[in-house]
């Protein structure tokens, strides 16, 4: 059961909302990747500022929950659905959920703002230690959801960087991530580098040579196996396709485009192209699957009819692509560029006025600036917290500079500090909302929200994705009888931008009040 629908059982005959009368939280803490789960530095010092923050102002830990690796570009987490769960079962009524900051809680943006949103509803609140808010106010809950939503745009630059850079490496002929079968990493002291495995890679060259000799692959992973090593047949079909081995480095992160490798090969280019054919290495006219440039909105939306999502298909002889549902009966069958025009009408009305895009920048910069104001507070306590810090590392320093500690406990205690000022650090940074990605962020909704149907209409079907689950996290759902859409979940961003520039566009005097409030109610 997905996260969503857990919220909704969870949520059922919730009613109105009663007045709080107890302060009992759970705690709940994260990091993003396995290695910082094993340094645990991040997470005691996430844990520790969460337990200083209940015990300052009075609320009872029920529970902790978290302490691990989980991604929060989803909210399909293991610990966030079981903390889900002990809301749900507690027999102590649960009010609140402290976190260290909001992006510990969920990064997905608009889909965050939906769960906070629904837990509100059952009287159960997010504290962020760092992001206070009072989220009993329209006006605190809309600055929570706008910090979910620069959570979620702050980890797309994070990993736009990260792309970057791994364009940059591939296009060096250095390979990213995991190094295959028959290779190894080996940390050098200038970059890790991939080499040949001594165990696993001549297993694997005898494996190519096996190939070249016309053995069918079921044989050669029998006799892999003989040697030590059993590698499915499915897997070792893809071994066999992959450039690597040969010398090469192709990624889709930089199209079709083949990179001679820095690493040895450890198959020659005439065996490799023997197995495969020359296309491999060097294809004519590629063409990425029809369904990817055809079907942009398979799966993404869903029959009102009968709730089943629809899907591409192609009539061979006439070359023409449909939408459908698989529901027998249903008879809900459409031409695709009927469904894509009725769909670019649908997103005219999140568009805003090419004229209106000025106020409406200097609205959301107005709210962050509010934000800003609003966090002082905050600030300092981060601050002091980073003073706190700074003093420790100080200490610690002056004591092994004196021998009244060993060399090794001296070093273990630093790094725990080290990583402590790090964490704080970041948390300063994001209370701050640096004002070049704040202006980044505002220029990109706007520009975004004037374009919306002409740019999905125009890209590609990466584009056109990413465009229509920004606006629609849930899809939409189309009447077939009717040809129009319909979604009770948007993109509180821009539903709000669309409301404010029709509001402006009524506006007779042609005088424009630059003080209209974004409204509070968000998906």
């Amino acid at each position: 059961m997905d996260t969503q629908q857990q919220l909704k059982n969870m949520f059922k005959g919730a009613g109105s909302v009663k007045v709080m009368k107890d302060k009992n939280a759970v705690i709940y803490t994260r990091v993003s990747t396995k290695e910082q789960a094993d340094n645990n530095n991040s997470l005691e010092t996430q844990r520790k500022y969460c337990v200083e923050f209940a015990q300052k102002y009075g609320y009872k830990i029920v529970s902790y929950f978290g302490g691990t690796y989980e991604s929060a570009k989803t909210d399909e987490r293991k610990e966030f659905t079981k903390m889900l769960d002990f809301i749900k079962k507690s027999k102590e009524s649960i009010n609140y959920i402290i976190v260290y900051s909001v992006d510990r809680f969920s990064r997905s943006g608009v889909n965050a703002a939906y769960i906070a949103k629904e837990l509100r509803e059952i009287d159960v609140h997010i504290l962020s230690c760092t992001q206070q808010v009072d989220t009993t106010t329209s006006g605190g809950q809309l600055q929570q959801n706008i910090q979910f939503i620069f959570s979620e745009y702050d980890n797309m630059i994070r990993r736009e960087k990260c792309v970057s850079g791994m364009k940059e490496l591939l296009k060096e002929g250095y390979r990213s991530g995991r190094a295959p079968l028959g290779y190894k990493h080996l940390l050098t002291n200038e970059r890790q580098k991939i080499v040949i495995d001594e165990e696993s890679g001549p297993i694997v060259r005898q494996a190519f040579a096996l190939r070249g000799q016309g053995v069918s692959i079921d044989d050669v992973a029998s006799q892999c196996k003989a040697m030590g090593r059993y590698i499915d047949p499915k897997r070792l079909s893809e071994m066999f396709m992959n450039v690597f081995y040969c010398g090469y480095i192709r990624n889709k992160i930089i199209g079709d485009e083949l990179v001679k490798g820095k690493h040895e090969p450890l198959v020659s280019e005439e065996l490799f192209l023997k197995i495969n054919g020359a296309d491999i290495l060097y294809p004519q006219n590629f063409e990425a699957r029809p369904t990817d440039n055809l079907f942009p909105l398979k799966r993404f939306i869903t029959c009102a009819k009968c709730g089943v999502k629809y899907v591409g298909y192609t009539v061979k002889g006439r070359k023409a692509t449909y939408y459908k549902c698989n529901t027998k009966g249903c008879k809900c069958n459409r031409n695709a560029d009927i469904i894509h025009g009725d769909f670019k009408t649908f997103l005219s009305d999140y568009m805003i006025g090419e004229k209106y895009t000025g106020p409406l920048k200097l609205q959301l910069s107005m709210t962050f600036q509010d934000m800003n104001k609003g966090n002082e507070g905050v600030k300092a306590q981060i601050y002091k917290q980073l003073r706190e810090v700074e003093g420790n590392i100080n200490t610690i320093e002056e004591r092994f500079a004196l021998g009244k500690i060993e060399e090794e406990v001296f070093r273990k205690v630093k790094s725990k500090y080290l990583e402590e000022q790090n964490v704080i650090n970041n948390e300063l940074r994001k209370v701050d909302l640096q004002l070049s990605n704040v202006g980044n962020f505002v220029n990109y909704s706007v520009k975004l929200a004037s374009k919306l149907n002409t740019m999905w209409g125009s890209g590609d079907f990466s584009l056109k994705q990413g465009l229509q689950t920004l606006l629609f996290p849930e899809g939409v759902l189309y009447d077939y009888e009717n040809a129009e859409y319909r979604t009770c979940k948007s993109n509180s961003v821009f539903l709000s931008m669309a409301q404010q520039s029709r509001v402006l566009g009524q506006k007779e005097s042609g005088k424009i009040d630059f003080n209209i409030n974004f409204p509070a109610s968000v998906v």
